[in-house]
């Protein structure tokens, strides 16, 4: 049950930063990819393979978070290209 509640909170957390990306291309790439790696991760049954999963969930986390901060930073300064 602790794994769902943290797979349930790595999702919000993807999907919040989804919401704060610059253009709705962003977002909605963001929302889907969220979307279809869960749901793939759904079938899981072995305890390494989830477990690389919710790693890799992760570390796509902390690269939507970068790359959020950077293209409202860039957008910010007149950069971005949308």
């Amino acid at each position: 049950m602790a794994r769902n509640a943290s797979a349930l909170a790595l999702y919000r957390a993807l999907l919040r930063q989804a919401a704060k990306m610059p253009t709705p291309e962003r977002r909605r790439f963001v929302q889907q990819r969220a979307r279809l790696g869960f749901e793939e991760g759904r079938s899981l049954s072995k305890d390494e393979d989830i477990q690389f999963h919710m790693t890799v969930a992760e570390t796509q986390l902390d690269n939507v978070t970068a790359q959020q901060e950077l293209l409202n930073a860039l957008k910010a300064s007149g950069n971005l290209k949308s």
